[in-house]
């Protein structure tokens, strides 16, 4: 039987969509101008900055960026790296690797901070302080990984030399205590030697033998003073010597001072060289020399201590403007040693 239209309209049941409408091309173009402004941004920053910035899926198994930064520290290309995202580890020293290893795969779990060592390729070892935490999701699964690796070598150095500096003051403190009461004790032994020596009818050989006992106590003051320097609790004491008995007197020393397949040689100039200077820094200053001379040569060898007089003209000073014109002596200290590595030497 034929429905009416009445009944076709009550039968019917239609769905309707909400229609979308077209977003005008001027907020497209602004979201898209916005979006380049943020990445130019982001790029200038991770790239300014002296860290490496880099942000891994959670596995580690792809790289999604790594920061310029990368090449100056590791030593090796940020390709290479996203050629092979797992290739920074092989640039870790081999006793930190493993545990480097483990913090890196457990950053799915949460963030880390590691310490560790890496070689480059011109073989310098950099200490390494690397950060990284975990994004998550609105359902609280892992993302991305982003991390911060910073180069802490000149700051662990400078830490170490605050801590020497330190170690060194407290000793300085304490040798400068020790010297005080060991120059009173000296003081008097001289002062004793001094008296006895001038009595009428000593004997002349315990004459000669406190002589030795008062010059013996003044090469013990001498090592005091060298204390007192040490802690700065004194001010060198400048004055006019003879560079040529200086280096005579201690001679005998210096000889001591090295073994004996070190053959000491002098060779001073004819005429005395007078001039200003403190003769107990002096004195380390040789000793001290010779000590390296010894050490460099094992196998032992010559020890050449040399004075001489120097003429400085305006022609040598102009090549040298931290010489003045005049009239200089020269002391001079030579060894046939291996002397200094050749890869220690620019540090110098």
């Amino acid at each position: 039987m034929k429905q009416s239209a009445d009944q076709t309209s009550k039968n019917e049941r239609s769905i309707c969509f909400p229609h979308d409408k077209a977003v005008p091309d001027e907020t497209r173009e602004q979201a898209e101008a916005a979006l380049r402004t943020g990445e130019e941004h982001f790029r200038e920053l991770a790239e300014t900055i002296e860290d490496v910035f880099w942000v891994t899926n959670p596995s580690k198994s792809r790289m999604f960026y790594v920061s310029p930064a990368y090449e100056r520290i590791w030593g090796r290309s940020c390709r290479s790296l996203y050629d092979q995202p797992d290739s920074w580890l092989d640039a870790v020293h081999p006793e930190d690797r493993e545990r480097v290893r483990c913090a890196a795969m457990s950053q799915s779990e949460g963030s880390y901070d590691e310490a560790y060592r890496i070689i480059r390729p011109d073989m310098q070892i950099r200490w390494i302080r690397d950060k990284a935490f975990p994004v998550r999701n609105v359902f609280g699964q892992v993302e991305r990984v982003v991390g911060i690796a910073r180069d802490i070598t000149e700051y662990l150095q400078m830490t170490e030399q605050l801590r020497h500096s330190q170690k060194m003051e407290a000793i300085g403190q304490l040798a400068g205590g020790v010297a005080h009461d060991f120059n009173n004790i000296l003081a008097a032994i001289i002062l004793q030697a001094e008296l006895t020596v001038t009595a009428e009818n000593f004997p002349q050989e315990a004459q000669d033998g406190l002589r030795q006992i008062s010059l013996a106590a003044e090469r013990a003051a001498n090592l005091v003073r060298q204390l007192l320097l040490f802690s700065r609790k004194q001010m060198m004491q400048a004055r006019n010597l003879d560079l040529n008995e200086v280096v005579s007197n201690l001679a005998k020393m210096v000889q001591c001072v090295v073994s004996e397949n070190v053959k000491l040689q002098l060779h001073l100039h004819p005429s005395p060289l007078i001039t200003r200077a403190d003769p107990v820094m002096l004195d380390q200053v040789l000793i001290n020399l010779a000590v390296n001379a010894r050490d460099a040569m094992p196998g032992g060898g010559p020890l050449l201590i040399q004075t001489d007089e120097r003429i400085v003209d305006d022609s040598h000073a102009h090549l040298h403007p931290e010489a003045a014109p005049g009239r200089y002596v020269c002391l001079s200290v030579s060894d046939t040693g291996t002397g200094i590595p050749m890869d220690i030497l620019p540090r110098i």
